[in-house]
């Protein structure tokens, strides 16, 4: 029984990485903010994708609830239908009394698609028996054909800059690259993943410097 336990553990895990995606976030606080912890922060997703946009906004705000931190969608004040500039956001981050403005950029994204053309493979079975009527051995031969149908994947690079910004003064307290990589055989899919991971990751690189308490 403990056998069988050990392969389906390594099955579900191959299974859980498989759909993961890969993100790196390599960042910079600033040194003036070593004992600011943020504590109502908007999240703003500078993506022109609007689907895209909300998605990821909605996933670092989940990521901030569940550690316990107070954070909002810009979309929710910010609507895209019109364009805003520093002034007017600086206003309306300071009447709702954020006291953090974490802009995500999406500075590129790249995809590469790989075709695995599939295959038809033949091959040829021999077996044989013996007549019960006359106790002669016959051989037969089988083909067997199998089609490998054919596969497209697509490898999703997307890079990212964020920044954690004091609203009071526009200054930056935090400042980071992320890329992230993932393959799937659908594109929304793969950049779903990568929005997942990246706000995963955004949450515990904040809390690694000491910007947010730790649940």
């Amino acid at each position: 029984m403990k056998k069988y336990s050990t392969i389906l553990l390594l099955v579900i895990t191959a299974v859980i990485f498989a759909g993961c995606a890969n993100v790196t976030v390599t960042s910079f606080k600033d040194p003036a903010y070593q004992d600011k912890k943020f504590k109502n922060i908007c999240v703003f997703a500078d993506i022109d994708n609007l689907t895209i946009r909300k998605y990821l906004e909605n996933r670092v705000v989940e990521e901030f609830e569940d550690e316990g931190i107070a954070a909002t969608q810009a979309y929710l004040f910010f609507p895209p239908t019109r364009q805003w500039n520093d002034d007017e956001i600086e206003k309306i981050l300071n009447d709702k009394k954020f006291d953090g403005y974490l802009l995500i950029s999406l500075k590129n994204k790249d995809v590469a698609t790989v075709v695995n053309p599939g295959s038809i493979q033949t091959d040829v079975v021999h077996s044989s028996y013996t007549d019960k009527k006359t106790g002669k051995e016959i051989k037969e031969k089988t083909t067997v054909t199998s089609v490998n149908p054919s596969t497209t994947t697509f490898n999703m690079f997307s890079n990212f800059r964020i920044e954690l910004i004091d609203p009071t003064n526009r200054n930056k307290a935090w400042i980071a690259d992320g890329a992230g990589f993932m393959s799937s055989g659908n594109v929304f899919s793969a950049d779903r993943a990568i929005m997942r991971r990246l706000a995963y990751k955004i949450i515990e690189d904040l809390e690694d410097n000491g910007l947010i308490d730790e649940k």
